[in-house]
């Protein structure tokens, strides 16, 4: 999961792209499975380039696993999910992750 995202930041790197901002919505219901806190936060990422800008709506996992001392995050855009699934067995069958939407590309203008 790491060298995909490493892949993504160097091609958004080599064109240019600049992160604007980032905005962490309200979470859902923390789930307690297998030891861990679980629970998803949409996030909204907002990157510009000389092409134009970029809006993405997507969902964060957080896991705890020492009752919420510490929390890592997982973005689902880069993923589908059943490679998430595969990767992180032990996700609750409760969480919903729901399906990723289409980047909104705003042209720039001449």
């Amino acid at each position: 999961m790491l060298q995909r995202m490493d892949t993504i930041n160097a091609i958004a790197s080599q064109v240019g792209a600049v992160i604007k901002k980032i905005v962490i919505g309200n979470p859902g219901v923390i789930i307690k499975y297998k030891n861990q806190l679980q629970v998803t936060l949409p996030q909204i990422s907002e990157m510009s380039s000389g092409f134009g800008n970029i809006s993405l709506e997507t969902t964060l996992i957080a896991i705890s696993t020492d009752a919420g001392k510490n929390w890592y995050f997982i973005d689902t855009s880069m993923y589908n999910l059943n490679d998430i699934k595969k990767a992180m067995p032990d996700l609750s069958p409760e969480l919903v992750i729901p399906r990723g939407k289409a980047p909104k590309f705003t042209p720039a203008q001449q």
